[in-house]
C-alpha cells in the first residue's frame, strides 16, 4: 500500500433508460457533485455501455467515463478492440475500461448465447483482458485506457491482480454463509473483504502499491441512528450480527461524518479509495463525497 493514502475517486453508475436529455443533465450533476468517473454497465435492459460512457465524455469534458463492467462473454475478441480504442480516441483519453466475467444466465438466454461455466466465464475474461492489453486495442497516438477488472472469486482475483490498473473488488458472493445454508447470492462481511483483498495482495506482488482498489456501494443509508438501520436490513442480510451489518462493505449507514468516517477506515484497512455507487444514491452520497474532497 502507498506510504500516503491515495486521493478519493467516487464513480456513478448510470444503468436507467432515459432520454437524452435526463442522460446529459443527470451526468452534468453528477459532476458538480463531485463525481470523478461516470460509468455504464453491460446488462440487457439498460443503457448500451460505449455510447452511453461516449455521450457522458461529450457532456462533461472533465469526467472521466467508463464500461463497469462489460460481460466478457458478449464480445467478440476484434470488435471489443474496436471500441476500445474508438473509446479512447473520442473521449480525448479519459475512457476507463471495466471488464468483468458476467453472471447473469438470463441475460445470455436472451442474448441467445450458451452460458458458459464458471470456467469458461473466467476464460472470456481473460481472453477480454488479452484484447485489452494488446496492439488491437490501441488508439494509437494515445495510451491505452486503463484497465479495471471486477470480480469475487479467486481466479477472477488472481487475473485481475496479476493485469489489472484498477481492481473492482465485490461486495457480493453466491456461497453459503455457513454449513447448512444455502447457495445464493448475497453481501459479504468485512472480514470475508479481508481475505479477498490479501488475495490481491499476495498474487500481485511488487505491483500492488500501483493498484487502485475499487468498491461497489450497494446501498448509501442516511441517518442518526445506525442501530435501527442495522435492524431494518436484519430482513436481507439475517446470516449477519447487526455490527456485521453496519460494517458490512456493500453498504454505507450513518450521518454525513459518520459515512465520510466509514470511507476513511475502509481505506486504511483495504486500501480502497475509489467508490462507485448506482445513480439513485447520488444525493445521498453528495455530502460525504463534499466532506472528503
Amino acid at each position: 500500500m502507498p506510504d500516503s493514502p491515495r486521493p478519493f475517486r467516487f464513480g456513478l453508475s448510470l444503468h436507467k433508460r432515459c432520454s437524452r436529455e435526463e442522460f446529459v443533465a443527470k451526468c452534468k450533476r453528477a459532476t458538480e457533485l463531485g463525481i470523478d468517473v461516470l460509468v455504464v454497465p453491460d446488462h440487457l435492459g439498460m443503457p448500451s455501455p460505449f455510447p452511453g460512457a461516449l455521450l457522458a465524455a461529450e457532456t462533461c469534458d472533465k469526467a472521466k467515463v467508463g464500461t463497469f463492467v462489460l460481460n466478457s462473454g458478449f464480445w467478440n475478441g476484434s470488435l471489443l478492440a474496436r471500441e476500445i480504442a474508438t473509446a479512447q480516441l473520442m473521449t480525448g483519453g479519459r475512457f476507463e475500461l471495466g471488464l468483468g466475467a458476467g453472471y447473469v444466465e438470463a441475460e445470455y438466454q436472451q442474448a441467445g448465447i450458451a452460458f458458459p461455466s464458471r470456467a469458461g466465464r473466467v476464460e472470456n475474461l481473460r481472453r477480454a483482458v488479452e484484447v485489452a492489453r494488446s496492439d488491437e486495442s490501441s488508439p494509437g497516438t494515445l495510451p491505452k485506457p486503463p484497465l479495471l477488472v471486477a470480480g469475487r472469486r479467486d481466479r477472477t482475483l488472481s487475473l485481475a491482480a496479476r493485469y489489472a490498473d484498477i481492481i473492482g473488488l465485490s461486495t457480493l458472493t453466491d456461497e453459503p454463509a455457513g454449513p447448512g445454508q444455502p447457495a445464493q447470492l448475497r453481501a459479504i462481511t468485512a472480514e470475508e473483504l479481508d481475505v479477498r483483498v490479501e488475495k490481491v495482495r499476495k498474487v500481485a506482488g511488487d505491483r500492488f502499491p500501483s493498484i487502485e482498489l475499487n468498491l461497489m456501494i450497494h446501498h448509501v443509508h442516511p441517518t442518526e441512528n445506525r442501530a435501527a438501520a442495522a435492524e431494518e436490513l436484519k430482513a436481507i442480510a439475517p446470516q449477519m450480527s447487526g455490527e456485521q451489518r453496519l460494517d458490512a462493505p456493500t453498504g454505507l449507514i450513518g450521518n454525513v461524518a459518520q459515512m465520510a468516517e466509514i470511507l476513511r477506515e475502509r481505506r486504511d484497512r483495504w486500501g480502497v479509495s475509489y467508490l462507485t455507487v448506482h445513480e439513485q444514491y447520488l444525493d445521498a452520497l453528495a455530502p460525504v463525497i463534499s466532506e472528503l474532497k
